[in-house]
């Protein structure tokens, strides 16, 4: 997000679901598009999404803050022993509205 690299699952948790995941939060994705050749081991998806943020708990107040984006998501996966893996996920923020202090960590 807006040029930054996150890599490994510790990584990803610390800095993305830790922080974003206890925000009341809706991701909206469309124009999905999933390119997978017949017996290809590795395959990309990208979508549109439209993202609205809330602290915790205040999602439900009107006049509470928010934070929306509208991203593009550009997705790599290969399969390992049947399950497909995500390798690379590039998200590109086109534009914002609202709050930028709702996406600030505390502190």
């Amino acid at each position: 997000m807006d040029g930054r690299s996150i890599s490994g699952l510790p990584a990803i948790r610390a800095q993305v679901f830790d922080f974003i995941g206890p925000m009341d939060t809706t991701h909206v994705l469309s124009n999905i598009r999933i390119d997978v050749k017949d017996g290809a081991d590795t395959a990309s998806l990208t979508a549109t999404a439209i993202n609205m943020h809330c602290p915790p708990g205040r999602g439900g107040d009107p006049a509470g803050p928010k934070f929306l984006a509208g991203t593009r998501y550009n997705v790599e996966f290969v399969e390992v022993e049947g399950e497909w893996k995500v390798v690379k996920w590039v998200i590109n923020v086109v534009w914002r509205q609202g709050d930028p202090a709702v996406m600030q960590r505390p502190g």
